[in-house]
């Protein structure tokens, strides 16, 4: 596992055995996608992965034998989506979240650093505090108190960057509290 570069985030690669890596583009690209348009984003693609049938039924199957995936409790996962970027897509900034920690999931099978990409955490004052490259079978898991996103990817790089973020609860937050604190 590479130095974490930061106290807040933490970098696990070849989280997923090779045999399950491989077949995980081709599981995702049967989802259902929605085009989401933000107001300071390009548009770019999400599928949901939390149904129970179909091919997101397989993805999360494999990612349940997965670490970190692997530790964390059903109960305490708020939402897990695939997000699709094209080259020349920014995309959005996640809001800061004291209460939820978020997991990202690098799927592509071939990415080179000059394919751009790269994950950028930035402090409250809009500093980047720490950047990290996107990379084959790695995952990044950081406290969503740092405010996220991805670098654009550009023309040299695979026509889609695909990843998985999962947003959770961080332990001992009570979810009713949280909700209505936002």
């Amino acid at each position: 596992m590479p130095k974490n570069p930061h106290p807040k985030v933490e970098i696990y690669d070849d989280v997923f055995e090779l045999k399950d890596f491989n077949t995980i583009v081709p599981i995702i690209n049967c989802f259902d996608y929605d085009m989401n348009i933000g107001k300071e984003s390009n548009p770019y693609f999400t599928a949901n992965c939390l149904k129970n049938s179909g091919p997101q039924s397989s993805l999360l199957e494999r990612l349940n034998k997965t670490l970190p995936f692997n530790q964390l409790k059903k109960e305490d996962i708020e939402h897990c989506e695939v997000q699709l970027y094209t080259f020349g897509s920014f995309p959005p900034m996640t809001n800061k979240n004291q209460y939820h920690k978020v997991l990202v999931h690098c799927l592509n099978r071939e990415w080179e650093e000059t394919f751009g990409g790269q994950m950028c955490f930035y402090d409250e004052t809009g500093n980047i505090v720490c950047s990290i490259a996107y990379k084959p079978n790695r995952a990044v898991l950081f406290d969503a108190d740092l405010v996220y996103r991805c670098n654009t990817t550009n023309v040299k790089g695979p026509k889609f960057m695909y990843t998985l973020n999962t947003t959770f609860w961080k332990p001992r937050v009570n979810k009713k509290f949280a909700r209505y604190a936002k």
